[in-house]
């Protein structure tokens, strides 16, 4: 019985070994899927238990990721973006030397809702332009990305869609447009989103996200656009640096 229980253990680790060797490799790169239980089961010659249970050790190393009636997955790390500067999620991807894909789902005319109305500092019963996004990152869904912007910069998404270089809406705005953007008002959040947006993501039903609202600011402090990110919660982390209290500025004011 003991001998079993070893044999058992050392297959399993003769499959982790041989997995994480793979991704180490680069063999098995990010967004690729793993063999079946079945199938790895039939190549190493041990039952599915023994498999899962070798899944399990492999995801605990958070090296795979299993996704429900999909399959298993080699995981992407965590990519940290810096809040300290406004930013894109485009601009924030390549400083990490990565290359994401940018696909534009849709854009059409909306009326904007009191949230809008309120972060864009717009009338009431305003229209404004709705963008949606999907960022794709080694094959894989990073993020969603839902753009509002006034109705006067409906060409945004056009010029976006038809450039090469993939330029953001930032570039336009800068680039094209000729406008100072100052800053950027950020609210992070953790909720449950659309089914639509659950589909994009490749998740399932009743999933949270990461939710980061962005509402960008030009330099005479007047709201253009509101983004609102979705992340898979395996996908991001975001850092902020904040100075400390300035201690001699106190003292002056006493």
């Amino acid at each position: 019985m003991l001998a079993t229980k070893r044999s058992q253990f050392s297959l399993q680790d003769k499959i982790v070994g041989d997995i994480q060797d793979k991704i180490e490799s680069k063999t098995l790169k990010v967004g690729d899927m793993i063999a079946s239980e079945d199938e790895l089961g039939k190549k190493y010659g041990v039952s599915r238990v023994t498999v899962r249970l070798a899944l399990n050790k492999l995801e605990a190393k958070n090296l795979i990721i299993k996704k429900q009636g999909l399959g298993t997955f080699v995981k992407s790390k965590k990519i940290k973006q810096s809040l300290s500067t406004a930013k894109t999620i485009i601009d924030a991807l390549r400083e990490k030397n990565l290359n994401p894909k940018v696909k534009v789902l849709f854009n059409e005319i909306v009326k904007a809702d009191e949230k809008l109305v309120s972060d864009l500092n717009l009338k009431k019963n305003t229209k404004v332009v709705k963008t949606r996004r999907l960022v794709n990152l080694n094959k894989q869904p990073y993020a969603v990305l839902d753009t509002f912007m006034p109705e006067v910069f409906q060409g945004v998404t056009e010029i976006i869609s038809k450039s090469k270089n993939l330029m953001t809406t930032y570039d336009v705005f800068e680039e094209e447009l000729g406008i100072i953007i100052k800053e950027a008002k950020y609210e992070i959040s953790v909720t449950k989103v659309s089914n639509e947006i659950l589909k994009l993501l490749k998740l399932k039903e009743n999933s949270y996200c990461l939710k980061n609202s962005r509402v960008t600011l030009t330099d005479r402090k007047k709201p253009i656009e509101l983004t609102v990110f979705y992340y898979p919660p395996e996908t991001a982390k975001f850092e902020m640096i904040l100075p400390r209290r300035d201690r001699n500025m106190l003292l002056r004011v006493k």
